[in-house]
């Protein structure tokens, strides 16, 4: 049992090793070379332990059943031959098989059935011939004594060999040409904030947020700026997309951005800004916070030669790894959900993680996205003074959630310095675009304006221009908007349109917004239709509300039944477009692990 046990731990240590390495080669996610040994270090001891239980048992089990009889384990040792051969393949080959199905294990659950019957039968041909081979080569060994060395050395060898593989690995986006591959034009760095509300930035702030407030003062500021969803991933598909929820189908976190919008035809691909800048020479990368930006289920990563959606805290990368993952998992059966500091990063770790990627490729047309979800992430400590929170929203929950947005924006002004020493202020348009506000306390997500009104700031590279635009805008419009004010035209896609001219100060026929809520439990979305003075409301349990905006910004006095012609107007507007309920989000199965995440996620 012992010979058994030691033989599976080197095996699975060697298996361990080479899942990190095929990991990294996977990977979008930039590593360093003591990240990478981690991560390796991780492997190879989560599969070896696993590996050398399996060793156990089955040594136990193949060790009673497939043993010499007694004349031949006499006369094995008579000769000074060790009698192994009958049963240690046997063992190895069911630990090579077991281990193998474990690894592949997490991929199977969002996977087809091809999927499934493909890892089932590779690890059953894998683990037979593996055994096939280790019976001939022992038997070898026991009949002509040769090999010693080679039965001694093997596994330990190929040990060593998966870590120089590791840290030889490519780095994900490359080192960089240090030249611009399409000189003249300006970089894009593209910052997301989840949760930050319009009133905690530019004029009028509740919270002192200087750095916020002075690329508002300074930049264009947009101060009436709709959210097309109060979901997470589902705003920022459509700020890459240029195309509403409702158009792409991606309603809810639980979806992907799809590359092909639905039902259209051969012509209908959705190229994301990512996808469109890298075919002009940009390098791509993006650097989330959130596990509902994972980039493989939420399809936000294409186009990006480098996302790093590697939230959780610890080994970098680990969450990959299939026996990693499943132990994970285990913790969030136990626990009912997943901690916080497995589903979102801090905004400085993430900026970090930017300007690491930043220092190989500065010199270098680049589009960069950072999203930052600290105004949303309870598990926080922050430190401010009271003064910074003198208007703040009242309440315990209201003075924390002033708190981490306070504190957020000094990280933000960090940022803002690091790209003025690396010369890249004046030549980067820096893009600031809050997702979705919040109540802070509420449970659920709705379409009211607290939830719905976000804040906007573009800055640099000829945007600072000082300049407050009033007039109402929505996310998608900022697809269009930002390929041109990087200098690329584009035809206009669905129905977003470039918002450069109100960035000169010109007129634009006046835009409204339709903004769903994040899907219930049965998958429905609240939905609203809004002007710069009206609008109108359809929530998930039916009926409809009407406002007066100018009079009424709390949304407190329901003029649905006063007979007034804008609210006929907006009713039939709606129904025309969506018919007499509401969309509904058909949110597709996931791995345990990734339906916890959204789950804690969806509680905050």
């Amino acid at each position: 049992m012992a010979r058994g046990a030691g033989a599976a731990l080197l095996l699975g240590a060697v298996l361990g090793g080479l899942e990190a390495w095929h990991a990294l080669l996977q990977s979008k996610v930039l590593f360093g070379p003591m990240e990478r040994l981690s991560l390796w270090g991780v492997g190879i001891a989560s599969t070896g332990a696993v590996a050398a239980s399996l060793g156990v048992l089955f040594s136990a089990v193949l060790g009673s059943l497939l043993g010499h009889d007694d004349e031949a384990r006499g006369i094995a040792l008579d000769t000074g031959r060790d009698p192994r051969y009958p049963w240690l393949p046997g063992v190895l080959a069911a630990v090579t098989t077991c281990v193998l199905l474990l690894q592949g294990l997490p991929s199977a659950f969002s996977g087809s059935r091809r999927t499934v019957l493909l890892l089932v039968g590779g690890s059953l041909l894998c683990g037979a011939l593996f055994g096939v081979f280790l019976r001939w080569f022992l038997l070898r060994l026991d009949t002509t004594g040769k090999g010693s060395a080679l039965a001694i050395l093997g596994l330990p060898t190929i040990l060593v060999i998966t870590s120089s593989l590791v840290v030889s690995v490519p780095l994900a986006g490359g080192k960089g040409r240090s030249v611009a591959g399409r000189a003249g034009l300006p970089n894009l760095l593209l910052i997301t904030i989840d949760g930050l509300r319009a009133d905690h930035v530019g004029p009028g702030s509740r919270v002192r947020t200087p750095t916020l407030d002075w690329l508002a003062r300074e930049g264009v500021y947009f101060r009436q700026a709709s959210s097309p969803s109060t979901a997470e991933a589902p705003p920022v598909g459509s700020i890459l997309s240029g195309r509403h929820p409702l158009a792409t189908g991606f309603l809810a976190d639980g979806q992907a951005l799809p590359a092909v919008l639905p039902g259209g035809g051969a012509r209908s691909g959705l190229d994301t800004l990512a996808e469109v800048l890298a075919r002009e020479q940009f390098k791509t990368a993006a650097f989330v916070s959130s596990a509902a930006m994972n980039g493989a289920a939420s399809g936000l990563q294409r186009g990006f030669e480098v996302y790093d959606d590697a939230v959780a805290a610890g080994v970098r990368g680990s969450g990959t790894l299939g026996i990693a993952q499943l132990w994970s998992w285990l913790g969030y059966f136990r626990r009912g959900g997943a901690p916080m500091d497995e589903v979102l990063r801090p905004a400085a770790d993430t900026i970090e993680r930017f300007e690491h990627w930043l220092a190989f490729h500065y010199r270098e047309n680049l589009f960069a996205w950072l999203h930052l979800s600290d105004p949303l992430n309870p598990a926080l400590q922050t430190s401010v003074d009271d003064s910074d929170l003198a208007d703040g929203i009242p309440g315990e929950q209201g003075r924390e959630y002033g708190a981490r947005v306070v504190a957020m924006d000094a990280v933000l002004g960090e940022l803002v310095k690091s790209l003025e020493t690396w010369g890249m202020l004046d030549r980067t348009v820096l893009a600031v675009v809050a997702t979705r506000g919040v109540v802070p306390g509420s449970s659920r997500s709705d379409v009211s304006e607290p939830w719905t009104q976000v804040p906007v700031v573009l800055y640099g590279a000829g945007l600072d221009l000082q300049r407050q635009v009033d007039t109402q805008v929505r996310l998608h419009d900022f697809y269009p908007t930002l390929l041109t004010v990087v200098g690329l035209l584009r035809p206009p896609r669905g129905d977003a349109v470039s918002l450069v001219p109100l960035i000169q100060g010109k007129a634009m026929t006046p835009l409204q917004s339709l903004s769903l809520s994040s899907p219930r439990r049965d998958g429905k979305c609240a939905l609203s239709l809004r002007s710069e003075d009206w609008k109108y409301v359809r929530p998930v349990g039916g009926g409809q509300s009407f406002y007066d905006l100018r009079k009424d910004p709390r949304e407190l006095h329901d003029l649905s039944d006063r007979g007034l012609p804008q609210f006929e107007q907006f009713s039939k507007l709606v129904a025309d477009t969506l018919g007499e309920g509401v969309p509904r989000a058909v949110v597709p199965s996931s791995d345990p692990g990734r339906a916890a995440r959204l789950r804690s996620l969806a509680a905050r």
